[in-house]
């Protein structure tokens, strides 16, 4: 996001737009449950859940039929490319509000504002999951 209207010395949201990285294997991404039978030693209750777009897995999560443990992971992974996409939509919906703020209110200060925590931290998770690539 834009400087304009921060602190002297106080960071800005971004200074430019966060994009996805190109590494990233495209989505949508599903969960498909198989039964696993390997090496490994699961037992009777455990099932492996993949994640990944059609036929080309990224990760498997470990699920244990007994308790439940396992499944809602597998999910919130295969959420990972809409959520990442959503977070940039918004990110970029933020700096556009903010920027027409600081025309209408020149004295606003981001930086001051109650949710400028909420917002470095949604800037530092978009970060964290785009290596740092902006």
């Amino acid at each position: 996001m834009s400087s304009k209207g921060t602190d002297a010395g106080k960071p800005a949201i971004a200074d430019a737009p966060i994009k996805a990285a190109p590494a990233f294997t495209p989505g949508p991404w599903q969960v498909a449950g198989t039964r696993h039978s390997g090496d490994l030693k699961l037992g009777p209750d455990a099932r492996l859940h993949m994640v990944g777009p059609d036929g080309d897995p990224v990760a498997g999560v470990f699920f244990d039929m007994r308790t439940g443990r396992g499944f809602a992971d597998a999910r919130l992974i295969s959420a990972a490319p809409d959520l990442l996409e959503a977070c940039v939509a918004q990110h970029q919906a933020i700096d556009i509000l903010l920027a027409r703020l600081i025309e209408l209110a020149p004295s606003f200060r981001p930086s001051q504002s109650a949710v400028w925590p909420m917002l470095l931290q949604g800037n530092a998770a978009l970060l964290k999951a785009t290596g740092g690539q902006s």
